[in-house]
């Protein structure tokens, strides 16, 4: 029998605002702050910090300048999603999307990853985050 695999939503945004937008779409749709995940790199920490990202704001996993991934607030449940290796994005997709999300990284983008939970239909995120300024909207499959 075949494990199932955890389903992400993911989308790549350049203004910290409309991230904040979004978050709260999402948390009103049902996701809770412990299923999104933001990545960036160490110039988007500072942008991240003043765009009020709501309460408790979700966790940051950012790019120091040395390249090293940190999550902010430290802790949390262990495993992929909440570690700094879910944004080692070769772990869990393929090496051309890899190399698209790490330089959308460089350029400053943010990109939010938010799990598909309880009743919330993969389908119903999609919508709503197509319906956002997002750069891009993408599902993948975490694996198991």
């Amino acid at each position: 029998m075949t494990a199932a695999k955890a389903r992400i939503a993911l989308s790549i945004f350049k203004e910290p605002e409309d991230l904040a937008d979004t978050i709260s779409i999402l948390r009103q749709a049902g996701i809770a702050s412990e299923h999104i995940v933001l990545l960036g790199g160490s110039q988007a920490a500072g942008r991240l910090e003043r765009a009020g990202l709501g309460t408790p704001p979700p966790p940051r996993i950012l790019r120091n300048p040395d390249g090293a991934w940190q999550r902010r607030p430290e802790g949390g449940a262990g495993g992929l999603w909440a570690s700094e290796r879910i944004a080692d994005f070769r772990l869990w997709t393929t090496e051309k999307v890899s190399a698209d999300l790490e330089a959308a990284i460089d350029d400053g983008a943010i990109i939010l990853l938010a799990a598909m939970s309880g009743g919330t239909s993969e389908l119903a995120v999609s919508r709503l985050l197509l319906s956002t300024p997002a750069l891009a909207v993408q599902l993948h499959d975490l694996g198991a």
